[in-house]
C-alpha cells in the first residue's frame, strides 16, 4: 500500500456506506485497501464535520442504536 495515500470524494463514501451498513474499522480498511489507523483516522475526521448520521452511534468500533 502506497504510504499519505489522499482520501478522494469516493474513497469517503464508500467508506460512509460501509460504516452505516455495520461494517468494522477492520473489514472497511480490507475493502479500501487501507490501514485501520488510516480508516480510524477518517471515521474521526468525518465525524467531526458531520459526515455521519447523529442518530446513529458507534461504539468499540461496532453500529450501536440508542435505545428510545
Amino acid at each position: 500500500m502506497p504510504k499519505n495515500r489522499q482520501w478522494t470524494d469516493e474513497d469517503d463514501r464508500r467508506l460512509i456506506e460501509l460504516r452505516a451498513g455495520g461494517q468494522s474499522t477492520h473489514q472497511i480498511a480490507k475493502a479500501l485497501k487501507r490501514t485501520e489507523v488510516a480508516v480510524g483516522s477518517r471515521i474521526s475526521i468525518l465525524k467531526n464535520r458531520g459526515a455521519f448520521n447523529p442518530d446513529r452511534h458507534y461504539q468499540n468500533d461496532e453500529p450501536r442504536v440508542e435505545e428510545p
